[in-house]
């Protein structure tokens, strides 16, 4: 099974309401074999905004999954991606990315280890100006923007399902790519308990504890979701 995607991007909306006008080729081509899948993409930006933090991004990503005893399910991914100038962008725009993680599921519980390096050259750091930003590298959301001497997030993460709660608990250590320069620690949690079909809630904390970049942070989110 084999998947081909081309995007065009001309304007990109960020969460605080500011507009970037961009020139975007986004290709995409990924294929399963065997219960693997390797993915293939290069992203191609001409931010006509900021001229000179355009970037040309290629990238590469395998994950693979087996069972093995006693209904446990392993599985692990791979990824490396370089990233460099793209028309007009500074010569400093150079960085790579790599990321690794390995996984164990059984029933309703998960454990997994990961490491995700976006390096850092002392001006540039590895940027995803246009990800999920909050989805990674923690959730008190300290690392927003890639210091410019990189980043190295070292996590292990666990969840499970325990009828009708869902818990999820993740540790981070974070430090620079450039120098190894610690910059602190994370513990986020979160629990969400379903009341109907309808109804979900969540209570979700963050808690970074600074060593060598920004200051302590405790965060607390309290919602309640609705869908049809």
């Amino acid at each position: 099974e084999a998947k081909l995607a081309y995007v065009y991007l001309d304007r990109v909306g960020r969460v605080n309401d500011a507009t970037i006008n961009v020139a975007g080729h986004l290709l995409h081509t990924s294929w399963k074999v065997s219960g693997s899948e390797f993915t293939a993409y290069g992203y191609f930006i001409q931010n006509q905004t900021q001229p000179t933090l355009s970037a040309r991004t290629l990238g590469l990503r395998y994950t693979g999954e087996r069972n093995v005893r006693l209904a446990w399910q392993a599985s692990w991914t791979l990824e490396a991606a370089d990233q460099g100038p793209y028309q007009g962008s500074d010569a400093f725009v150079s960085a790579h990315y790599t990321f690794a993680e390995i996984a164990l599921a059984h029933r309703k519980f998960n454990l997994r280890l990961g490491g995700e390096l976006l390096s850092g050259n002392g001006h540039y750091g590895f940027a995803t100006p246009f990800a999920t930003l909050h989805a990674f590298n923690g959730w008190d959301d300290k690392f927003l923007t890639t210091p410019p001497d990189g980043l190295r997030d070292l996590y292990l993460g666990a969840a499970a399902s325990i009828e009708p709660v869902k818990l999820v608990l993740i540790a981070h250590r974070f430090s620079a790519d450039l120098g190894g320069l610690h910059y602190g620690d994370e513990f986020d949690a979160s629990a969400s308990v379903p009341f109907d079909k309808h109804w979900t809630g969540l209570l979700k904390a963050a808690r970074y504890r600074a060593d060598g970049l920004a200051r302590d942070t405790e965060k607390l989110w309290l919602s309640l979701e609705f869908k049809l």
